[in-house]
């Protein structure tokens, strides 16, 4: 007997969720910017907290990204099994959510702001300790998709923690 989800792409909402799928894993076509994708989601993040997410409160803004971490890593599920990639660099939903949880640590001042966007990326892309090694437990050829989706994610929620971390005890100085 097959799941609901085996026989999604014979059904019309198989191919909607395809499509809103991707929508979401690539924050809306952001991750196609040719060269700097995961920047660009980054820089998404912080226009979007600018643009009024910085003054949810504490709550909100753990509801908010908790549920686009949910989401984005349903939606990357899905986009996976479309590429033989393990972590696409079109797929910046993961750069959104974790550029969000560094900001969601800090002040919403220009230098605060500023510092836990320049961090998240330099911590995202050099993957240190735990980011470096749930990055490379993703890329493991045995695993699963839903896994796979939750280190995609989890990599940069970990790297937005750290992120914020140390712009508080970098403010506190």
């Amino acid at each position: 007997m097959t799941s609901p989800f085996e026989r999604e792409e014979t059904m019309i909402f198989g191919t909607l969720w395809k499509k809103i799928a991707w929508g979401i894993a690539t924050c809306g076509g952001i991750g196609l910017t040719p060269k700097i994708p995961g920047t660009c989601g980054a820089l998404l993040a912080v226009l979007s907290w600018n643009a009024g997410l910085s003054s949810l409160s504490a709550l909100q803004k753990g509801g908010l990204i908790l549920g686009t971490s949910l989401l984005g890593g349903l939606a990357v599920m899905r986009f996976l099994r479309d590429t033989p990639q393990k972590d696409p660099p079109c797929v910046v939903i993961d750069e959104l959510v974790g550029q969000w949880t560094a900001l969601a640590c800090v002040p919403p001042s220009a230098e605060a702001v500023g510092g836990a966007f320049l961090l998240f990326r330099l911590l995202d892309i050099w993957k240190r300790g735990g980011v470096r090694w749930i990055d490379a437990f993703s890329k493991r050829a045995d695993l699963s998709p839903p896994l796979a989706a939750t280190c995609i994610i989890g990599d940069d929620l970990l790297a937005g923690l750290e992120a914020g971390l140390c712009m508080l005890i970098l403010l506190s100085l």
